[in-house]
C-alpha cells in the first residue's frame, strides 16, 4: 500500500522514489492528478538531475484545454515495492502520478487537509 496525505490545497500527495539509469534513488513529493491519463510527470530539474533517458516527444492537452508540446523520458519508479519502467513528462514544478500508474490499483482518500490518501495494490 501507499500512503500519502491531503496538502493544504487539497491536492492528494504521495512520496515516491525514481531512480537514475545506474540506480541511485530520490524521493520526489507528487500530486495524485485523476485527470492525467499519463503515468508520471515530473519536474525538468529532476529529470536533468537523474539523466533520464529521452524517448520522445508528443503533443498534450492540457487542463485548461491548450495542446502543449511534451518530452517523454524513460523513468525507474517504486511503485507499490516494485520497480517499474515507465514513461514520464518532463513539465513543471510539480510531479504528478497518472491514472495508468495506478492501473489495478485501488485509490482512497479521506477529503480533508491532513486527510489520508491510500493507494492499495490488488
Amino acid at each position: 500500500m501507499i500512503e500519502g496525505r491531503i496538502n493544504d490545497r487539497y491536492e492528494p500527495v504521495i512520496t515516491i522514489r525514481v531512480s537514475d539509469p545506474g540506480g541511485k534513488q530520490i524521493e520526489v513529493d507528487a500530486v495524485v492528478d485523476t485527470g492525467f491519463n499519463g503515468f508520471l510527470c515530473l519536474p525538468q530539474e529532476v529529470v536533468e538531475s537523474l539523466q533520464m533517458p529521452y524517448l520522445y516527444s508528443r503533443t498534450a492537452r492540457m487542463a485548461d484545454d491548450q495542446d502543449r508540446n511534451m518530452r517523454l523520458h524513460q523513468a525507474e519508479v517504486v511503485w507499490d515495492g516494485q520497480v517499474r519502467t515507465v514513461e514520464a513528462h518532463a513539465s513543471g514544478a510539480t510531479a504528478l502520478v497518472g491514472m495508468q500508474l495506478m492501473t489495478d490499483h485501488r485509490l482512497e482518500m479521506d477529503i480533508k487537509i491532513g486527510g489520508a490518501v491510500r493507494i492499495h495494490g490488488h
